[in-house]
């Protein structure tokens, strides 16, 4: 038999958010599944299957941490940590060098399975694959296809009930793990945003190259969601799944680890397992399954029932928990009752000071912002639109007839963008590019000066000699306030995008979704003469999980500075426009 690959790549990435909630500062490959982190699983599956060497790809601010942790409970494999920032393909050419032989596996860091990873590997080799997705079977009773089609006016025009026939779509969903060739890394271009999914497989299928889906038998679970943590740690817990021979997991459910201090009046009703240096007082009473993590507290007279707790947690005293997932670090006060939610740790980027609880099963991002802060951002918003608007009525006027003396075609040019929660608009911008600029972006796609689905000229043929000037001033983002005063927009937030330019990065999605769009952004105001895709993704990702009053106004401020900036090289070049000036709203669509 050919020799199995030898070299497994995971895509850690960045902190371990559950819809915008930090549950615990690591990145999800590190999170506990019975106090023991999730990678010992993956090395152990991996292992069996010939795998000698692990690549742990993290993102720049989490490499010396992940490394850290690794170093003090070492996975059974060789293993090396690299921080990568192009995106979950561009990050597999980032590590090109230290992939060994002619194949090689990629697995999401979110990932945990038990299954015989070798067949996979006989089925790729068999069919002499560049690349083998492993999936897992999507099924749905029929009695659950039925589906109530709405009007446009929201009544109900049709109840449709399928038959499993009729349902055209894939019955196979990626499970996060993947088989390829070597040469799938010439595919993928250097230093540049490259999504797997989105833009990889396409690639391949247009160049025919042997690809096929290999349904993974025994148990696979990814942890998208939060209830998927506490699932995942309640099989293993109740040995739904059994994971022989991995560390951290020798001791049985049902004790605690000798380190553990355990008042004798407290009851523990099995299974559950409780972590070192945790401490449970008097009269506790834990009913199983439940998981208490390391170094925790819980204080005398608290009920834990069902629950998935963190380690360095803290649930105060009389307190009652059913069903619960409590983060790292987070705490719980006095008397308490919380059923069926998950508690976000008081420290996490969100900054805020308290605990905070989010119900299972909630498919909404979560964005930690007050209703004094949303309300107060719609005042501003609505107040500065229109004195903005009346101020500007008579430049308006000038710019609208200067754009209809240059150039045939309408004012304004108008987009179906994505709003808050995904809902559509329709955008407003003045028109600074011929009317057959959608046509033209076709032809000009090789001279793409961005990375990922943006598109960008410095020196693009399709702008007007009107709508330079109104892109180096920004006077073409002014129409946008009257999308401000409709609601669909705001003063500040993520650039409002089509839904097709937002693929490439799920999480990004929803997360700026999470939120109204904004006229300038984070990303706007801090973007530099070269844009690359996974710089924006950082700015609109940190906006979100940081919003607030100051930092809208500190945005606005640095938008200013920034247009003085430029007016102010303007001067200094006798009045000559300066063509690398960064516009504080670059977008992959025309202006």
């Amino acid at each position: 038999m050919h020799q199995a690959p030898s070299t497994a790549v995971i895509l850690a990435g960045g902190l371990a958010t559950f819809s915008g909630a930090v549950i615990a500062p690591v990145p999800k490959i590190l999170l506990p599944i019975c106090n023991c982190p999730l990678y010992q699983y993956l090395a152990r599956v991996l292992s069996l299957a010939g795998v000698r060497d692990l690549i742990i790809c993290v993102q720049e601010d989490l490499e010396a941490q992940v490394a850290e942790y690794l170093s003090l409970s070492p996975p059974p494999l060789n293993f090396l940590i690299r921080k990568t920032a192009y995106g979950t393909g561009g990050s597999l050419r980032e590590v090109e060098r230290d992939i060994k032989g002619d194949a090689f596996w990629v697995l999401n860091g979110d990932l945990l399975l038990l299954t015989d990873l070798s067949r996979m590997w006989e089925f790729h080799h068999e069919h002499r694959g560049m690349a083998t997705v492993g999936a897992v079977k999507i099924s749905e009773a029929p009695e659950k296809m039925g589906r109530v089609e709405l009007g446009r006016n929201g009544n109900v025009k049709a109840i449709h009930r399928a038959h499993p026939f009729q349902e055209k779509r894939s019955k196979l969903r990626p499970a996060g793990i993947y088989l390829f060739g070597s040469g799938v890394l010439e595919l993928i271009p250097p230093q540049s945003y490259f999504d797997l999914k989105e833009e990889l497989f396409p690639v391949l299928y247009h160049l025919q190259a042997a690809t096929a889906a290999w349904e993974l038998p025994g148990y696979c679970r990814t942890l998208t969601r939060l209830d998927d943590l506490f699932s995942i740690n309640r099989d293993v817990l109740m040995k739904k799944v059994s994971f022989e021979g991995v560390k951290g997991l020798e001791v049985d459910s049902g004790a605690a680890d000798p380190a553990a201090r355990i008042d004798p009046t407290s009851s523990l009703v099995p299974p559950f397992k409780i972590g070192a240096g945790s401490r449970i007082d008097a009269g506790v009473l834990i009913l199983g399954p439940t998981v208490i993590g390391p170094e925790c507290e819980i204080q005398a007279g608290a009920v834990v029932n069902n629950c998935v707790v963190l380690g360095n947690a803290q649930i105060g005293r009389l307190a009652r928990l059913d069903h619960c997932l409590v983060g790292e670090g987070a705490a719980i006060g006095e008397g308490a009752t919380l059923r069926d939610q998950s508690i976000v740790p008081p420290a996490n980027p969100f900054g805020k000071k308290k605990s905070r609880g989010i119900v299972f099963g909630q498919a909404d991002w979560h964005v930690p912002v007050s209703r004094f802060y949303l309300a107060a951002k719609r005042v501003i918003d609505v107040a500065a639109a229109a004195l903005t608007l009346v101020l500007l009525s008579p430049v308006l006027l000038v710019v609208a007839l200067a754009i209809k003396l240059d150039s045939p075609g309408p004012v304004f040019f108008r987009q179906i963008r994505c709003g808050l929660r995904g809902k559509e608009f329709t955008m407003f911008k003045f028109r600074s590019m011929v009317a057959n600029a959608e046509d033209l972006k076709r032809k000009l796609q090789a001279f793409n000066e961005v990375d990922g689905p943006m598109f960008k000229i410095m020196e693009d043929p399709r702008i007007t000699r009107v709508g330079k000037f109104l892109r180096d001033t920004n006077l073409d983002e002014i129409p946008q306030l009257w999308n401000v005063l409709k609601g669909q927009m705001s003063l500040v937030g993520p650039r409002p995008l089509c839904m097709e330019e937002m693929a490439h990065n799920p999480k990004w999605r929803d997360c700026r979704l999470a939120v109204r769009p904004g006229v300038t952004g984070l990303w706007q105001a801090k973007a530099h003469d070269k844009i690359f895709f996974n710089d924006w993704i950082r700015y609109d990702t940190e906006y979100v999980h940081k919003c607030s009053l100051w930092l809208d106004l500190k945005i606005i401020l640095m938008t200013l500075f920034k247009e003085m900036n430029f007016f102010r090289r303007k001067k200094k070049n006798n009045g000559v426009m300066d063509s690398n000036n960064s516009d504080c709203a670059a977008e992959s669509s025309p202006k």
